[in-house]
């Protein structure tokens, strides 16, 4: 699911909860569209069939990244224009919320996108992933600190992520796969 906005008459995807390779801004919705994301890396929409389709006749939206200019464009997520009924939506966050199959209820994850100085142009991002706080800065990755405990990685949220839960947040990771043991 991702929403599409019509603005002067032109559609754009605009999906900025994706994670760490999500648009940045507002892609026009147009084959080839392309923009930067972070820079290096560059998205960009294409309209082509999926390998799982039975008719290859069938072309839906596909969203793709690359991380600099030499490199593949790799697909992310792939989106038909047709529209997103709460009912669809009830059983999706359902389904990815609980399902032991969902990499959503395997791994905890968390971003935070970096600013330049003037606060105006995405320049990286902060990435908490399972045990990992790493940084990624203009196309350079750094890891900031590895999580050993539950009790580290809530001292991280509040540290990288300026998030401080309360004790029933904390708690409601107890017993989950995702919980650092």
């Amino acid at each position: 699911m991702v929403l599409i906005v019509t603005i002067g008459g032109e559609k754009y995807m605009v999906d900025v909860g994706f994670g760490n390779n999500c648009a940045t801004a507002p892609l026009l919705l147009q084959e080839g569209a392309t923009a930067t994301a972070i820079a290096p890396s560059e998205t960009r929409i294409v309209r082509e069939s999926i390998a799982e389709f039975t008719d290859p006749n069938q072309k839906i939206w596909i969203y793709q990244i690359r991380y600099n200019p030499e490199s593949k464009w790799l697909p992310q997520i792939c989106f038909s224009e047709v529209e997103f009924l709460p009912q669809d939506f009830g059983v999706m966050n359902f389904s990815a919320s609980q399902s032991r199959t969902s990499w959503f209820t395997q791994v905890f994850v968390c971003t935070r996108m970096i600013l330049d100085q003037s606060g105006t142009e995405i320049i990286g991002q902060c990435i908490m992933l399972g045990k990992e706080v790493k940084e990624r800065l203009r196309g350079k990755t750094e890891i900031l600190q590895v999580l050993e405990t539950e009790e580290d990685r809530v001292k991280a949220l509040a540290k990288y992520f300026d998030m401080h839960l309360r004790e029933s947040d904390i708690q409601g990771i107890r017993g989950m796969t995702s919980e650092l043991k």
